[in-house]
């Protein structure tokens, strides 16, 4: 990583760091500034940790002074919490979060702050915390689809798929715009034994944002599975579609159409979906494999000699190419 990778970013800060800093009585946002300059992920998570810890211990009013680091930072034309989430995501990654996590804790378990409880709730969802992460939720009086959704997603990782389902489908009447909070309902319905429900909401999802690839699965998987409507079968086809030659599991998705197309017994898709396979790389593929036999066993059971012709000749040339 190369240095200055966070402060530069903001080139308003960095300005204000290099030339103005030291004449100015602002020892907060100056201190802010020197943990950003670091070049390593690590160094910086430590620092921002030291730096909001000490606030947290010299504080006589922890909520206005950190409203106040706020709008200093909002004086240079930078938002702190745009910073918090760019380091937050690094650390995570490079797996030197705790320390930041137990910081953000202590900051909103104290402050009751929205913006510290859904910071650390995040934390804790991304580190399987997820007790912690439904009780960091709880803390703030503010109660909105955000959290609703980091409530849900701990739910439904703990197998409480009811709650998991309330939260949702109180995320999705707030922000019935969001296709993300769609999909975790879908989620937890399907995982409720409740396909019409799943379906509604995957589609809503689908609606939202073509290009969420597990709504699409989701929607293709409930639809080779129920017995639904034709014109089910066909938003479920559709949609996978669009996925088709933009995966890197060609495999799975091909085997949701194939069945899909089983139920529409429709000759003229398969075909159309032989030809856009690539066999060579389905050959190295495992859920591929899995479902060569139904997929052979379908084609002969439909009597389609055309589309069964097709996918053998295919398929045993992607695995002895010429």
């Amino acid at each position: 990583m190369e240095n200055q990778t966070f402060l530069s970013e903001y080139p308003n800060l960095e300005e204000w760091y290099f030339h103005r800093a030291g004449q100015e009585n602002q020892k907060q946002l100056f201190d802010l500034c020197r943990s950003l300059n670091h070049s390593e992920i690590q160094n910086v998570s430590l620092d921002i940790s030291k730096f909001l810890t000490q606030i947290f211990e010299t504080t006589s009013n922890l909520k206005s002074d950190l409203e106040c680091l706020e709008e200093l930072c909002l004086l240079q034309g930078v938002e702190i919490n745009a910073i918090y989430v760019k380091i937050i995501e690094s650390s995570i990654t490079e797996n030197c979060i705790s320390q930041l996590f137990e910081v953000f804790k202590n900051l909103a378990m104290q402050s009751k702050s929205a913006v510290y409880c859904f910071f650390s709730a995040w934390m804790a969802l991304n580190t399987d915390q997820l007790e912690e992460c439904i009780e960091l939720c709880d803390i703030t009086d503010v109660s909105n689809s955000d959290f609703k959704g980091l409530a849900g997603q701990a739910n439904l990782e703990l197998q409480n798929f009811e709650e998991a389902l309330a939260c949702f489908e109180a995320a999705t009447e707030e922000k019935p715009l969001d296709p993300i909070h769609w999909f975790w309902l879908a989620k937890s319905a399907f995982a409720l034994n409740r396909p019409e429900e799943a379906w509604q909401a995957s589609m809503e999802c689908y609606k939202l944002r073509p290009t969420h690839v597990e709504a699409c699965l989701l929607l293709g998987i409930i639809a080779s599975e129920e017995n639904f409507y034709p014109d089910n079968l066909i938003d479920a086809w559709t949609a996978l579609w669009g996925h088709l030659q933009h995966t890197a599991n060609q495999g799975l998705i091909s085997g949701i159409l194939f069945e899909i197309g089983f139920k529409l017994e429709d000759e003229d898709k398969m075909i159309e979906l032989i030809n856009q396979l690539n066999f060579r790389k389905l050959a190295s593929s495992s859920d591929f494999s899995k479902n060569l036999g139904s997929i052979l066993k379908g084609l002969n059971k439909q009597g389609w000699f055309e589309a069964n012709k097709l996918f053998i000749d295919r398929y045993e040339s992607g695995i002895n190419p010429s």
